[in-house]
């Protein structure tokens, strides 16, 4: 069951085809949180091998996600934004380093699963505070349809 939701893409169905950015980055959002709580289920179950196998696609779909912001949105408020934006690839700087941490070790099928909920706290700040911010700027100010196209081809989300 785990494996089908991830490689089905845990669908969002209404937002899939959105020509939102906003709309779209907080799909992936709720996507991403929805196959973290699959991997933390089965990390908690500790079955190792369907967390090892799970944990590629969702560090390249959450990979993919902060490379679209900080191709397309964040240069683009940079200049008038530059406090926010520089927490912002802080956070991202932070999350990819647990990431990595979580990766090498569920690779070595000895996740910590107190690495695993450090990182589910620390991506749902960050998506909170992306969406209070960066989000609702970048709706009012920045021309969304390259990010979109990036995000389609590089995270698709499915019907």
């Amino acid at each position: 069951w785990h494996t089908r939701c991830f490689r089905q893409g845990v669908t969002m169905k209404t937002l899939s085809n959105t020509n939102s950015a906003r709309d779209r980055l907080l799909a992936d959002h709720r996507s991403l949180d929805e196959q973290y709580r699959i991997l933390l289920e089965v990390a908690r179950a500790g079955d190792l091998q369907t967390l090892s196998t799970l944990w590629t696609s969702f560090e390249n779909r959450l990979g993919a996600h902060m490379e679209g912001e900080e191709r397309y949105i964040l240069p683009l408020l940079e200049s008038k934004h530059p406090n926010i934006v520089k927490t912002i690839r802080e956070e991202h700087e932070r999350i990819r380093s647990l990431v990595a941490t979580v990766g090498v070790s569920t690779d070595l099928h000895s996740v910590r699963l107190l690495a695993l909920e450090a990182l589910g706290e620390l991506l749902s700040d960050h998506a909170a505070r992306e969406d209070k911010s960066i989000y609702q700027m970048a709706a009012q100010e920045v021309d969304c349809g390259p990010l979109l196209s990036f995000l389609r081809s590089k995270a698709p989300l499915v019907n």
